[in-house]
């Protein structure tokens, strides 16, 4: 992954029917690739510091639309939709930040970060602080960057991360 600030790649979950959130649980990991062949894309290995971050969001079905991403066609429950190569998006200003892991790295380190991310009571079932209404969605912005600037070199950044909710109704 390669960007510059105010690029971001994308996993999107956008709810088929009114849900609730109650957790996020996961991994987050970057690394540069050492040894990787010419014809790989994974060139050039970073030099000195950078961030990789994943910041959860919940959109509300406009700001969701405004996106403009190609959904998969839905399960019973939710739409995915995955935006693998770096692209401008602005983030809407009334979006939830539901919570950002960031990775600090230098070199070709590897960072890897577990997250547990809970909107429930664990004492109560079936309550959550987060409602997401129809065609709503959970948005994880994905970016890269150094402390100045954008990227100039490719990292292999990944999130490993499940997303719990029940429907209301």
């Amino acid at each position: 992954m390669n960007t510059t600030p105010g690029e971001y790649t994308i996993v999107a979950l956008k709810m088929v029917h009114a849900t609730a959130l109650d957790a996020i649980v996961g991994s987050t990991s970057a690394a540069g690739v050492l040894g990787a062949p010419s014809s790989s894309g994974f060139l050039p290995t970073p030099t000195g510091r950078w961030t990789a971050t994943s910041s959860f969001y919940a959109l509300s079905a406009s700001d969701c639309a405004s996106l403009n991403l190609t959904f998969m066609p839905p399960n019973a429950y939710y739409a995915t939709a995955i935006v693998s190569a770096p692209a401008a998006y602005t983030i809407p200003t009334d979006a939830t930040l539901l919570g950002s892991i960031p990775l600090d790295g230098y070199d070709s380190s590897a960072i890897q970060q577990t997250l547990l991310m809970s909107f429930a009571s664990a004492t109560s079932i079936g309550t959550s602080t987060v409602a997401l209404a129809a065609n709503a969605c959970v948005v994880v912005f994905h970016n890269v960057a150094t402390p100045n600037s954008g990227m100039n070199c490719v990292l292999d950044f990944e999130n490993q991360s499940s997303a719990y909710f029940h429907l209301t109704p």
